[in-house]
Formats: structure tokens, C-alpha cells, sequence
């Protein structure tokens, strides 16, 4: 019988060939099958992808589309795959990579950058998809085969987005309304927040700029600072906060004998910024003398003070009248000096005399000292 005649798939004769056609014509059937497979799936290849295991290295084709997946599954340590030159890449170009035993190591053609470095890695058990941005630069993202660990670019985030592993963002990352994200967060380049942002895992490096135009909402936890402190030269920075206790200790210009035994020995810091606050609180089991002379003061302050400032004192145990003469005692911190000096001021001239040891201590009588004082370091 006659060749059907077919233009696509559902055009076909299930029943053809006949057993009583001649073989002569299963050439013209076979070329018919050809001809609407062809017709029906034109852009198979692109469609629905082919399958390229590369495990050496190798330099990937300009030639390739998204629809091509490159499969390492290699027992080698690393297989290297250079990516094609950026100027041979029409848009729309990208590539899907799947490293399943190996390293899979992406490096570029003519000096180009994968999100900024010069190499990108796909660890085992991991997939990636690469496509080149512009002028060289090139873009890519991983995550683990099912899930897990992602690395994108640059995101922009328009509606809810809900991140449960770890995310690595290298790019420009903006959110402009409620996110979730309970793995850990690390973004590399700038992160700008307009919207709602939930995080429930931390958010372990951010070496860019935060921009955050809504509120900064702390229902819980706490906003930590290095140990050391790293100055800002911009006046609306608080570039340090920190807290804790210091040892204050009497002593005089001239201690010779001075021995001093502590019921109380107490000292507590708060900084913030520049600004510095310390309470102390001093009393003694036995305070004895004879050689000890001129101003007495408390050493041990926790940070060096820039500038001379006053705060309040309560002193129990001193030699000395108060009256008309004189008037109340000032805990007194000269710039440059990290020590506290006991000042007692004078009621008419209103100028102040530093305490003396020999003339204000008498030896074998208990002291008592309490002050808070606030300064600038």
C-alpha cells in the first residue's frame, strides 16, 4: 500500500507498516518518522536539555544553552571547567552544573570574575547554575542536590521569601517585604531592608552597608561590639558599647607605709561611645601610716580620661571639720590621668584643695568611699 502521509506525531498510523508491504519501503517509513519527529519537538535540545559529564578539565561551549547540564561525577579532588569567553555568550546564556563526588572548580576566560572572585567552587553533592551579567562578570548560585546550602549575586526580594538553610549572598541583596529566614545569613555585598525581615538563625557577616529604612525592632537578644573598640570619625555612629568591673585602689604621692586592709572593694564600668560611668564603693578593716604624705587618690580607673571632670563623693572617716569654711567633696578625674582624686572645695573662694594624706588620714581609723563619676576617654 501507498506511504501514509503525516505531518506530526498524531498524524501517524499506529497499524503501519502493513505485514504485506513490501520491504522495500521501510526506507520512505523510517524517513516519515524522522521527518514529524522533527516537526513535532524542533527545539528538543533546548526544551529539554542534553546531558554532558565533564570529570577532567575541560573548557565549556559558547555553543551551549541553558538546556545543557554538565555532570561531574568523578572520584578526582577537583575537576577544573573554564567558562566560555563573555563576548562569545548571546543573552539569556546559562549553564547548570551538578558536582556529585568532586570538586567542581568554575574559573573564566579573559580575566572575568564569578561574583566578584576569580574562581567559584561546587563542593560534592551540589548544584550551580552560572550566566554571565555584563562585561566579563560573570554570576552563579549553589545550592545542595535537594537542598540546603545557597550562594546567590545580586537578589532582589518583592514579596515574602522563606529561607530555611544556610544563604550566602554576594551581591546587592534588597528586601522590600516580609522574609523569614531561619537558616544563617551572609551577605557579602550591601543589604538594604524596606520591608519586614525575620531572622531566626544568625546573620553571620555583613561586610557591606546595611541600609534599613524601616524600624530596627529588638524584641529580644543583643547588639554585640568587637572587644576592641574600632573608632568612627562620624558623629552619629555608636561605634562601641561595654560593661564590667575594675579594681579601685588608695594610695597616696607620697605612700611610703601606707597599709591598707578592704572590708569593700568594689568597682563597676558602663561605656558607651566616648562616654564612660563608674561607680566605686571602698571600706576598710585596717587603714595604717606614718611616712604616707601629700593628695590622696583611687587608681585602677578602667579607661584614661581626655578631659578633667567632677562627680559625687561620700567619704567617711576624714579628719576635717565641714562648716563655713569649707563646703563638700568633689570625686575629682584630671584629663590625662586615669586616677581619682579626693577634692574638698571651699565655701567662699569655691576653689577646691586636693586631700592630704597625713593632714586628713588619720592612721588606725577605718575609711569609708563612695562615688560615681562620668567622663569622656
Amino acid at each position: 500500500m501507498p506511504i501514509e502521509s503525516a505531518t506530526y506525531v498524531n498524524d501517524l498510523t499506529p497499524a503501519n507498516p502493513l505485514g504485506s508491504d513490501p520491504a522495500g519501503q521501510g526506507d520512505d517509513h523510517l524517513r516519515l518518522l524522522k521527518s514529524v519527529l522533527l516537526a513535532t519537538l524542533p527545539n528538543m535540545g533546548q526544551v529539554f536539555g542534553q546531558v554532558r559529564q565533564l570529570d577532567t578539565a575541560q573548557t565549556i561551549s559558547a555553543t551551549w544553552n541553558r538546556g545543557t547540564v554538565v555532570c561531574t561525577n568523578s572520584a578526582t579532588a577537583t575537576v577544573v571547567l573554564t567558562l566560555p569567553n563573555s563576548a562569545s555568550i548571546t543573552t539569556g546564556w546559562s549553564q547548570d552544573i551538578f558536582s556529585a563526588t568532586c570538586f567542581t572548580v568554575l574559573t573564566p576566560q579573559a580575566g572575568g570574575s564569578i561574583n566578584g572572585n576569580a574562581t567559584f567552587t561546587l563542593p560534592p553533592n551540589t548544584a550551580g547554575r552560572v550566566f554571565v551579567q555584563t562585561g566579563g562578570i560573570w554570576r552563579a548560585n549553589m545550592a545542595n542536590i535537594g537542598q540546603g546550602t545557597a550562594v546567590f549575586g545580586s537578589v532582589s526580594v518583592s514579596g515574602a521569601a522563606v529561607l530555611s538553610g544556610a544563604v550566602t549572598m554576594a551581591g546587592t541583596v534588597g528586601m522590600s517585604n516580609g522574609a523569614s529566614i531561619s537558616g544563617t545569613l551572609s551577605v557579602n555585598g550591601g543589604l538594604a531592608v524596606s520591608g519586614s525581615v525575620q531572622f531566626n538563625g544568625p546573620i553571620t557577616a555583613i561586610l557591606g552597608q546595611a541600609n534599613i529604612t524601616g524600624i530596627v525592632n529588638a524584641t529580644g537578644g543583643t547588639v554585640r561590639f568587637p572587644s576592641t573598640q574600632i573608632p568612627s570619625a562620624s558623629a552619629n555612629d555608636l561605634d562601641d558599647y561595654e560593661e564590667g568591673t575594675w579594681t579601685p585602689t588608695v594610695t597616696c604621692a607620697v605612700p611610703g607605709n601606707l597599709a591598707i586592709t578592704y572590708a569593700t572593694r568594689n568597682g563597676f564600668y558602663t561605656k558607651i561611645g566616648r562616654v564612660v560611668q563608674i561607680q566605686m564603693h571602698i571600706a576598710t578593716s585596717a587603714f595604717t601610716h606614718t611616712t604616707a604624705n601629700n593628695e590622696i587618690y583611687v587608681t585602677g580607673l578602667p579607661f584614661t580620661p581626655s578631659a578633667s571632670t567632677a562627680g559625687h563623693l561620700f567619704y567617711d572617716g576624714l579628719a576635717i571639720t565641714m562648716g563655713t569654711t569649707f563646703g563638700h567633696l568633689t570625686a575629682f578625674i584630671n584629663g590625662g590621668n586615669p586616677v581619682i582624686f579626693y577634692l574638698l572645695c571651699h565655701c567662699n573662694s569655691g576653689n577646691g584643695a586636693l586631700l592630704s594624706m597625713s593632714t586628713n588620714h588619720a592612721s588606725g581609723v577605718n575609711h569609708q568611699a563612695r562615688s560615681d563619676v562620668t567622663y569622656i576617654v
